[in-house]
């Protein structure tokens, strides 16, 4: 429904700074239905936790990282919200 609260839990249980984001809903439309109606269509991008991640071989201070789980991680203490992950 394009409520974005997938969007905010995300930065919440991840403590993602402001201006920063590992999630985003896309939004299409209005297109209309047969009837005329206006209605939109969301898509969710995420990271998807890639095996040879883009985020992890951009980053220019190592904050970008897979752990032994092979899941994406970012160190904030090391990020300096360059963006570059975001860009790859």
């Amino acid at each position: 429904i394009g409520c974005q609260a997938c969007t905010v839990a995300c930065k919440v249980i991840n403590d993602i700074p402001e201006g920063f984001s590992r999630l985003q809903v896309q939004i299409q439309g209005p297109h209309d239905d047969e009837a005329g109606h206006p209605h939109y269509q969301f898509f969710r991008v995420s990271c998807q936790h890639c095996e040879d991640a883009p985020c992890v071989s951009v980053c220019p201070t190592g904050a970008s990282f897979i752990d032994e789980n092979g899941i994406v991680q970012v160190k904030k203490e090391l990020c300096i919200g360059c963006d570059y992950c975001v860009g790859a």
